[in-house]
């Protein structure tokens, strides 16, 4: 029975590593969480977003974006309708993200459809955009060898448009994740400079 007791508090005082250890005879290795290889497209973006990261920090503002800390950033853009461009970085530069916001206070409804195809015309630049069906909003995604995934989807409003896209660099979301990013896109405020 002492031999028992003794056993059983001996198990209490040892961490499962250590009792291991005592059975097998063998130390256990720690685990190790390995980082993403990088292929040099990404590790060249990357770059460009730590760049580009310093470069908003200096003249941007701190916002939230889905419960994560990011520097966003925005310019007018002179043309036929008023347009604001914002990009927001996360701040965690081992899991990068980028949220791009391209807004235009329509001054004629008729522009939305040419202007909708320039968008998406010019996405098909960055990859082959698939599209998805969601109870939030339905919206765009895609995948690339210069990012894990790219969501982007179109915010209307009366006389207001806003493209809107969320980029991740190097961890894919998960569907719970992806479906988050989605209602914080279409929640994220119209863009406009105070004068």
């Amino acid at each position: 029975m002492k031999k028992i007791l003794s056993a059983a508090l001996m198990a209490t005082l040892l961490s499962g590593c250590q009792v291991l250890n005592l059975v097998q005879g063998t130390p256990q290795k720690a685990s190790k969480v390995s980082k993403p290889v990088l292929t040099p497209a990404q590790t060249e973006v990357l770059q460009k977003l730590d760049a580009q990261f310093q470069r908003i920090s200096a003249q941007g503002i701190e916002i939230e974006f889905n419960g994560e800390k990011y520097v966003k950033q925005t310019q007018a853009v002179k043309g036929d309708d008023p347009r604001f461009v914002s990009l927001a970085l996360s701040k965690n530069s081992e899991a990068r993200k980028a949220v791009l916001s391209d807004t235009f206070y329509l001054t004629d409804v008729s522009h939305e459809k040419a202007i909708t195809e320039r968008y998406f015309a010019k996405n098909k630049e960055t990859c082959q955009l698939q599209a998805v069906k969601s109870d939030i909003h339905d919206y765009y995604a895609c995948a690339s060898d210069k990012f894990k995934r790219y969501v982007a989807l179109v915010h209307k409003d009366k006389n207001i448009i806003a493209y809107r896209s969320y980029t991740s660099y190097q961890v894919e979301p998960t569907q719970a994740e992806e479906r988050a990013i989605i209602k914080a896109l279409v929640d994220y405020p119209f863009d406009s400079i105070a004068r």
